[in-house]
């Protein structure tokens, strides 16, 4: 959820419940302050019915209106103070029931005692409550409404900054070593965000750099030795003057100086996946790859006796050529490897994934860490850098790749 919307709703959400419990609030007070008007009166009604009596010695004749309802009855009780109540009535002109408002009193006229009723609807206080709650609600709505507009004009404008800051992170690649640049600001805020985003970009690229520029010189000045290396043990193997025991500690040497060279070169592989530096992608048919390793690696799968089963349909991918080969040359390279005489390689590809698998023992297998670097099954002579460098290749793609031992087979299974 983008931060604005979330501000907005918690904003709103606030705003209502305010509104809600000012707008009750505001009804009692509005109902009270009625009621009160309602009751005042009342009361200067029955007052002018006291001040007649005490001038005329009667009681001030009955002139009953639709607003104003006035009833006398004799009686023996004294005089008491007077009461107020709520008297719901049905009444014919309205045909409806309609809630009056009450005043209840005795008064004393000529030494005879009266109960004095004085009723008043509550119709028209209850339609000017109704009205103002109508128009509050609007207003609030209205209020509500033009909030929500002005918070989200004013906000967009006032993090525009902000979004631009956050594109230019996403669209920062270290591979094109493209400078972030930033919209000035006013917010303290933003711009301890730009200067930091700044300061950081650059030192990322400055490490970068250095770090590229050692792999790329470590690996060149590496291969000048190893190449000696060689040419010597070539040269050495070849005089017939060393017994047969120094023959076998140089073609000892010479194995580790190849071990050597191809360890350079893989992790120098891998540091340049994790840099990114093979951004170039184009769309590659990964069926005729699939079938070019075949027959490379043709002659390792007659000489072991191995037999190659395969369902594969066209699938055109996204992605640089160079790793896409690496990936189908590594896997179809470890099948072979970790196989058994006269064993089975199963591949298989479709629009979805690419599953290679082969036959081999089970123990030699370690589970939860076979995608490490430098991680082999046993009596294995390769580097343990083949499948990290897939699972690399596989992460800057966001395939899935994962590893089974099902029906005596091992699966590798890559989900595009």
């Amino acid at each position: 959820m983008k931060l604005l919307s979330k501000y907005n709703r918690i904003y709103l959400s606030a705003s209502i419940v305010v509104f809600l419990i000012t707008g009750i609030g505001y009804y009692f007070v509005i109902s009270f302050a009625l009621i009160h008007q309602l009751n005042h009166s009342l009361k200067d009604k029955l007052t002018e019915i006291k001040t007649y009596a005490q001038s005329h010695n009667a009681l001030l004749p009955i002139t009953n209106t639709r607003n104003q309802i006035i009833f006398y009855f004799p009686t023996n009780n004294p005089p008491t103070k007077a009461s107020f109540s709520n008297i719901p009535e049905y009444v014919k002109e309205e045909k409806e029931i309609i809630q009056f408002r009450q005043l209840k009193s005795i008064i004393s006229v000529n030494g005879h005692r009266y109960e004095v009723f004085i009723r008043e609807p509550e119709t028209e206080t209850e339609d000017l409550i109704q009205l103002i709650l109508v128009i509050t609600c609007i207003i609030a709505a209205f209020f509500l409404l033009l909030l929500f507009v002005i918070n989200r004009l004013s906000f967009q404008n006032i993090w525009k900054p902000f979004q631009h800051t956050l594109a230019q992170i996403q669209c920062f690649n270290l591979s094109t070593q493209n400078e972030i640049t930033i919209q000035p600001t006013d917010i303290t805020e933003f711009e301890s965000l730009n200067n930091a985003v700044i300061s950081m970009s650059g030192k990322v690229n400055k490490e970068y750099l250095s770090l590229k520029n050692f792999t790329e010189n470590a690996s060149h000045e590496m291969q000048t030795p190893l190449a000696i290396l060689n040419a010597r043990l070539d040269l050495l193997i070849q005089n017939e003057n060393i017994s047969e025991s120094e023959i076998g500690q140089l073609q000892e040497m010479y194995q580790a100086v190849n071990r050597l060279t191809r360890l350079n070169k893989s992790l120098l592989l891998l540091t340049k996946i994790e840099n990114r530096q093979f951004s170039e992608t184009e769309t590659i048919q990964l069926d005729q790859i699939i079938e070019e390793k075949i027959v490379q690696f043709g002659d390792q799968m007659k000489v072991r006796e191995i037999t190659i089963e395969k369902e594969i349909q066209p699938v055109a991918l996204k992605m640089n050529h160079h790793l896409a080969d690496i990936v189908v040359n590594n896997l179809i390279s470890n099948a072979i490897r970790h196989n058994c005489e006269n064993g089975t390689i199963k591949i298989s590809l479709n629009n979805e994934e690419m599953t290679i698998s082969n036959t081999g023992p089970f123990g030699n297998v370690d589970h939860n860490n076979i995608f490490k670097r430098f991680q082999k099954g046993r009596n294995s002579e390769g580097l343990g850098l083949g499948l990290a460098i897939v699972k690399q290749i596989c992460d800057q793609y966001d395939f899935i790749i994962r590893y089974t031992f099902e029906n005596n087979l091992h699966v590798f299974r890559i989900v595009f």
